[in-house]
């Protein structure tokens, strides 16, 4: 863990889990760019790692790439 996100996590800020082939989420997600393939519906690569308060509102939603299916 970083000097930054111990700061964040003290400050009751964390990131948004997010890797390739979790579910998109569109509270939790930002889909910058749909692809050809893959299971409909699931994320295809992280493109930006998004933060959110711990119990809260998105700071910033994960930009991500979603597989069209």
């Amino acid at each position: 863990i970083s000097e930054f996100e111990r700061i964040l996590k003290e400050e009751g800020i964390e990131k948004i889990k997010a890797k390739k082939g979790d579910r998109f989420d569109e509270e939790l997600h930002e889909a910058v760019e749909v692809q050809a393939g893959g299971k409909k519906g699931t994320i295809a690569e992280v493109i930006l790692t998004g933060w959110r308060f711990s119990e809260g509102p998105v700071l910033r939603p994960a930009k991500v790439i979603v597989n069209q299916g």
